[in-house]
Protein backbone atom coordinates (compact mmCIF):
# COMPACT_ATOMS: atom_id res chain seq x y z
CA UNK A 1 0.00 0.00 0.00
CA UNK A 2 1.52 3.28 -1.04
CA UNK A 3 -1.16 5.63 0.17
CA UNK A 4 -3.84 5.21 2.81
CA UNK A 5 -5.13 8.75 2.83
CA UNK A 6 -6.62 11.21 0.38
CA UNK A 7 -5.86 14.88 -0.06
CA UNK A 8 -9.33 15.57 -1.45
CA UNK A 9 -11.98 14.52 1.07
CA UNK A 10 -14.45 13.81 -1.77
CA UNK A 11 -12.44 10.69 -2.60
CA UNK A 12 -12.31 9.38 0.98
CA UNK A 13 -15.44 7.15 0.78
CA UNK A 14 -14.03 5.44 -2.32
CA UNK A 15 -10.68 4.77 -0.68
CA UNK A 16 -12.39 3.44 2.45
CA UNK A 17 -14.54 1.10 0.35
CA UNK A 18 -11.53 -0.14 -1.61
CA UNK A 19 -9.58 -0.76 1.59
CA UNK A 20 -12.51 -2.58 3.18
CA UNK A 21 -12.69 -4.92 0.17
CA UNK A 22 -8.93 -5.40 -0.12
CA UNK A 23 -8.82 -8.55 2.01
CA UNK A 24 -11.14 -10.34 -0.44
CA UNK A 25 -8.41 -10.37 -3.11
CA UNK A 26 -5.30 -12.53 -3.32
CA UNK A 27 -3.37 -9.52 -4.58
CA UNK A 28 -4.36 -5.92 -3.95
CA UNK A 29 -2.48 -2.66 -4.23
CA UNK A 30 -3.19 1.02 -4.64
CA UNK A 31 -0.72 3.10 -6.56
CA UNK A 32 -0.81 6.87 -6.49
CA UNK A 33 -0.30 8.46 -9.89
CA UNK A 34 0.44 12.20 -10.10
CA UNK A 35 -2.29 14.32 -11.73
CA UNK A 36 0.15 15.37 -14.42
CA UNK A 37 0.32 11.74 -15.57
CA UNK A 38 -3.35 10.98 -15.05
CA UNK A 39 -5.38 14.02 -16.14
CA UNK A 40 -8.09 12.13 -18.04
CA UNK A 41 -8.83 9.65 -15.24
CA UNK A 42 -8.73 12.43 -12.64
CA UNK A 43 -11.27 14.46 -14.63
CA UNK A 44 -13.58 11.45 -14.97
CA UNK A 45 -13.36 10.67 -11.26
CA UNK A 46 -14.20 14.26 -10.33
CA UNK A 47 -17.13 14.29 -12.76
CA UNK A 48 -18.49 11.05 -11.30
CA UNK A 49 -18.27 12.43 -7.77
CA UNK A 50 -20.04 15.64 -8.77
CA UNK A 51 -22.82 13.73 -10.55
CA UNK A 52 -23.25 11.42 -7.56
CA UNK A 53 -23.67 14.38 -5.18
CA UNK A 54 -26.57 15.93 -7.13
Amino acid sequence: MEKEYVKNEEFKPFLEKALSLSNTFDLFFIKWVPDSQNKAADALARKAIQNNNH
